[in-house]
């Protein structure tokens, strides 16, 4: 009788242990679950095309399957990926030599794609926002008459109470910033011109050079007073007629900075596009750029000399109150919250994000020239954690390799066809 009561004890045991076993085995393939062919594709690449449940929801007995699926998917602290919808509103304010011509280039890509309205100049390359409505020069709205636009991306600055009215008020704010120092040597090889063959420190010494105004033709050109004093202010909307008060610099930035989602840094050029593509759900794809005026230190009207950069004693003459002291501390503005308020770049993931969009970026500009050149018809560059594959077509590598002034002019004449004076965009070739 005791052995009978052993081995039946000893049989409980074992079924005990199976249940056991068989119960986590059940639990793994709930916490792990794979998407039907009903439900979409991540846009990030089939690395991850199973979600993992989170220890508190296991511990809860929370379901895993998956939640519906949209086309892409951005990353948090605790989910790799989750379910969001792409942002097609938003507006960009260009601030010259920053990297914005490049910036402009993949937002217009994007903005022709999806057929989204915009707000555009009517004449030549800047809008002029301090102008109504339909004037010559001026700005409108298209296609079509509507109220308010869903983007903005040409060169006009910022102004409150005009884009308030006329922009979506769900639209995300882009600017882009440079420090003072590059930023000037970025502005002189850029304006040869303006600068009389100066070197930046000889340029800093001469000021009827460096406080010449925007336009010699007008006082005021479109609210820019000048070329190379406080630019990047200025573009952002700030007084210059505060120019010599430095707390009003210090409250307008402060002001500034809080109305922008994003504060791309030029240092931090890709990194900020990573940022870009995962507040605004987009994807690598979306991103695809080739890098628009970019040159050497050349000195003007002579291709073989070298542009000296700006001694130290030069930067300290550039940031002092009366120079671009407000400019760089516009930079300083960004450059804290760029790296203090956007928990991801402190992620070893988001820098191996930016690896990775760099390396898809140059097999791109690298394939779209044998694409373009008919040496090949098709390339696909192939999926990866963070991206879906990319098919490099004919049309894609043709709006990727788009000039500047050419998709200035497409994305205006898309917007308001004939009211685009066309004959004055020719001449528009100084910015």
């Amino acid at each position: 009788m005791a052995k009978i009561t052993r081995k039946l004890y000893l049989l409980i045991i074992v079924l005990l242990a199976t249940c056991i076993m068989l119960s986590s085995w059940l639990k793994i393939n709930e916490i792990v679950s794979f998407p039907s062919d009903k439900q979409k594709a991540y846009g990030v690449g089939a690395k991850h095309s199973h979600s993992l449940k989170s220890l508190a929801e296991v511990k809860a007995g929370g379901s895993a399957r998956h939640q519906p699926l949209e086309q892409e998917f951005i990353e948090e602290e605790n989910n790799m990926f989750k379910p969001c919808e792409k942002v097609t509103r938003f507006v960009m304010i260009k601030t010259e030599k920053t990297g914005s011509t490049t910036l402009f280039s993949i937002l217009a890509r994007f903005i022709l794609k999806n057929k989204l309205k915009v707000m555009v100049m009517t004449k030549g390359g800047h809008l002029d926002v301090t102008r109504k409505r339909g004037d010559h020069p001026g700005w409108d709205i298209g296609p079509g008459h509507p109220s308010h636009a869903d983007t903005l991306v040409h060169h006009a600055r910022y102004n409150e109470s005009l884009l308030s009215t006329v922009i979506h008020p769900d639209a995300k704010y882009i600017t882009l910033v440079r420090d003072a120092a590059s930023w000037l040597e970025s502005a002189m090889r850029f304006w040869p011109g303006q600068v009389d063959h100066h070197s930046p420190d000889e340029l800093l010494k001469n000021p009827g050079l460096f406080y010449q105004k925007r336009s010699k033709l007008k006082d005021d050109y479109n609210g820019q007073k000048t070329l190379f004093h406080l630019s990047q202010l200025q573009w952002l909307g700030f007084d210059y007629n505060k120019k010599d008060n430095v707390t009003a610099m210090e409250e307008y930035i402060k002001y500034i900075t809080s109305k922008f989602h994003i504060g791309f840094l030029t240092d931090q050029f890709d990194a900020s596009l990573i940022r870009l593509r995962r507040l605004f759900c987009w994807t690598h794809e979306d991103l695809l750029y080739k890098a628009q005026e970019v040159g050497g230190r050349v000195r003007p009207g002579s291709r073989d000399k070298i542009l000296q950069p700006l001694s130290k004693k030069g930067i300290r003459e550039l940031l002092q109150p009366e120079t671009n002291l407000g400019d760089q501390m516009l930079y300083e503005a960004f450059n804290r919250t760029w790296w203090n308020d956007y928990s991801d770049v402190k992620d070893e993931h988001f820098w191996q994000e930016v690896e990775q969009f760099q390396i898809t970026n140059a097999i791109a500009t690298a394939k779209c020239s044998e694409v373009m050149a008919g040496r090949i018809k098709l390339y696909t560059i192939p999926g990866n954690e963070w991206s879906s594959p990319i098919h490099l077509t004919i049309n894609l590598c043709t709006d990727f390799s788009m000039d500047k002034l050419r998709q200035m002019h497409l994305l205006a004449t898309y917007a308001i066809g004939e009211r685009y004076d066309e004959y004055a965009f020719v001449r528009a070739t100084d910015h």
